[in-house]
């Protein structure tokens, strides 16, 4: 074998070794971001002067993302009921990603169109409404981030579970930390004081 012929032989292998690396680190890459969800965080709150603020985490599944008939809610409360939970309320605000259909991209007052659609609401009514009762002088942020017809099993599986971690858990723990980083750089002394998840039925099966 030829000096020419040898050289071309090694360039042609480096060559291949060079492609089939390239397209091994594409397929992990794309396979890492393949459940990549991005989040815009717009700036809606006033500077927060370091004013302490509670956390409330809200997770889940179709009943956390808000399954509830806006209209039944109307037809089944007095117009001052229905609006006080529409206006929302001063001290309480959210932050919502319900099911990738309906978000606020910042925090609002907590309403009823913040459910799977802007025609439903969920938990965050009756939670704000509570909230505002129980503790009227406290400022209250909800991280909400819930999608419907997901399932513990897989999507929302956890690091301390057996099995790969489900990337609805790592964009929710993505999403809370970018809503803290956010509160933080307004100026709000903001701690997570507690999470509610809201089981929904698709981890459910026939014995």
């Amino acid at each position: 074998m030829t000096k020419q012929k040898t050289c071309i032989i090694v360039m042609v292998s480096c060559l291949l070794c060079l492609f089939l690396i390239a397209g091994i680190v594409f397929f992990a890459v794309r396979q890492q971001y393949k459940n990549y969800i991005g989040f815009v965080i717009e700036d809606t709150l006033p500077t927060g002067h370091g004013k302490k603020a509670k956390v409330v985490l809200l997770a889940g599944q179709s009943n956390a993302s808000g399954c509830s008939i806006d209209e039944y809610l109307k037809k089944n409360t007095s117009d001052e009921e229905y609006s006080v939970y529409q206006t929302g309320y001063d001290n309480v605000y959210i932050n919502y990603f319900s099911s990738g259909n309906n978000l606020s991209n910042g925090f609002v007052k907590t309403s009823t169109n913040q459910g799977e659609t802007k025609d439903h609401f969920g938990p965050e009514v009756g939670l704000s409404a509570k909230l505002h009762e129980m503790y009227p002088d406290d400022l209250f942020f909800i991280i909400k981030f819930a999608w419907g017809g997901t399932n513990l099993y897989s999507q929302w599986l956890s690091p301390s579970s057996v099995g790969k971690t489900g990337y609805l858990y790592n964009n929710f723990v993505r999403f809370v930390n970018q809503n803290m980083k956010y509160l933080a750089s307004k100026g709000y002394d903001a701690k997570i004081e507690g999470v509610c998840w809201m089981q929904g039925e698709s981890d459910s099966f026939f014995v």
